[in-house]
């Protein structure tokens, strides 16, 4: 069952099937996804007991790619007084600490969506078997998510996205776009312990951190929790090439050609790329995609130059679409990628998705050290990392028996040693 969250963030959830090992088999196809989606807007103040406008998003969702969802939320801030329903969706209201309000331009998005996950981790971990967040002017493609998600075993943590890695050398920061982003039960019931005990910090102190405090930020943030309990986005392209190499000796000792080939090379990709090294999950619309070249910018950063670009750039498949936030565009638009890439298809003609992989990257790009767990050389200090099974959560270059260190947490570093 696919859950999704939708607004500032959109949860999608998948439900949860037992009897499933803890790696997926290859080939193996799982229960078709149901989807929940769980949607908030973008801080509109209401007045107690109001209904949400129905010139909004929200039912723009409803009538469109929402049909396609097994449950459906709308997850509003307490403070805004929304309403208990949407045209009978359940409302989800969470208890944030800061005020929250768009004419105060105060949008403390990072404190939204981590009580937002620690409140699924809390309510709905073992209902579901796969978590999306999206942004509340993205649209997503449920038929397309559903039929990439089949052939990944929700049990094993996976983080699937669109990956940025702009801010990994300098911040050990690499994560999903929080325009579109899925999380598997595994990962979340790694994640979920640790995202519910956050302690707080101003913000000038840890953005590069796992920490409750104050502002945006949300996806990169989400990207360095997941990191501290060992999760990347879902593998070197110096491994690929070494993968292929190898593919092709045995196929060679084996005397078989063709296909065996091609359906390694598919299941190399890598992440959530194609077997063509194109983008599933868009985060800008298909038709400002293909106009965006390779140069010297945050978005491909770091991104093998196998990655394709202008009128190749994007898979038949697409999963999301974002910029959407004018409604009339909206209006128009959604029906047009409802009809184009949301309908029925027959999976068993479709090529594979690539198996389970962390990210891919540009090697020759880096100019730091990279460890087995893609840590860079000097984190952070205070940043949470995972430095092998057992060492989820280290506390970087922190003096765990100094009171005074303001990165030191009793519920996972203990009490002081006395």
């Amino acid at each position: 069952m696919l859950a999704f969250v939708y607004g500032i963030t959109i949860l999608t959830l998948i439900p949860s099937h037992s009897g499933k090992s803890d790696k997926a088999k290859e080939n193996e196809v799982f229960v078709g996804p149901e989807i929940k989606i769980e949607a908030h807007p973008y801080n509109e103040e209401y007045e107690t007991n109001a209904s949400l406008p129905i010139n909004q998003p929200q039912a723009l969702i409803i009538e469109t790619f929402g049909q396609g969802c097994t449950k459906l939320y709308f997850v509003l801030d307490e403070a805004s007084n929304g309403p208990k329903e949407y045209r009978g969706f359940e409302t989800v209201n969470i208890v944030l600490s800061r005020e929250q309000g768009v004419q105060m331009k105060q949008r403390n998005i990072w404190e939204k969506v981590h009580r937002m996950w620690s409140h699924v981790y809390q309510k709905e971990r073992n209902n579901f078997d796969w978590f999306v967040k999206a942004d509340d002017d993205t649209f997503i493609m449920t038929e397309n998510l559903r039929g990439f998600l089949q052939y990944y075993d929700p049990e094993y943590p996976h983080y699937l996205g669109h990956t940025l890695r702009s801010r990994w050398e300098e911040e050990n920061m690499v994560f999903n776009s929080g325009v579109c982003y899925t999380m598997s039960r595994g990962a979340l019931r790694k994640l979920g312990p640790y995202i519910s005990h956050l302690p707080s910090l101003p913000a000038h102190l840890a953005l590069s951190h796992c920490i409750d405090r104050e502002g945006a930020g949300e996806d990169p943030t989400m990207g360095v929790c997941l990191g501290g309990v060992g999760i990347r986005p879902g593998f070197s392209f110096f491994f690929f090439f070494l993968y292929l190499i190898l593919i092709q000796f045995i196929q060679k000792k084996k005397k078989k050609k063709g296909p065996i080939i091609y359906y390694k090379l598919l299941n190399a990709s890598g992440n959530t790329l194609d077997h063509e090294m194109r983008e599933r999950f868009l985060i800008f619309r298909p038709d400002d995609h293909v106009k965006i070249v390779r140069e010297d910018t945050w978005y491909w950063k770091y991104k093998p130059p196998q990655v394709k670009e202008g009128e190749n750039c994007c898979s038949p498949y697409i999963i999301s679409a974002h910029q959407y936030k004018d409604l009339a565009e909206a209006k128009y638009w959604y029906p047009i990628l409802q009809s184009k890439y949301n309908q029925p298809k027959d999976w068993s003609k479709i090529p594979l998705p690539p198996r389970p992989r962390t990210f891919v990257y540009d090697a020759a790009q880096v100019t730091t050290k990279i460890d087995e767990f893609f840590n860079t050389e000097n984190p952070p200090r205070g940043q949470r990392v995972f430095l092998g099974p057992g060492k989820e959560w280290q506390c970087w270059k922190c003096n765990l028996n100094d009171s005074s260190d303001i990165y030191r947490t009793d519920w996972w570093d203990g009490p002081i040693k006395g």
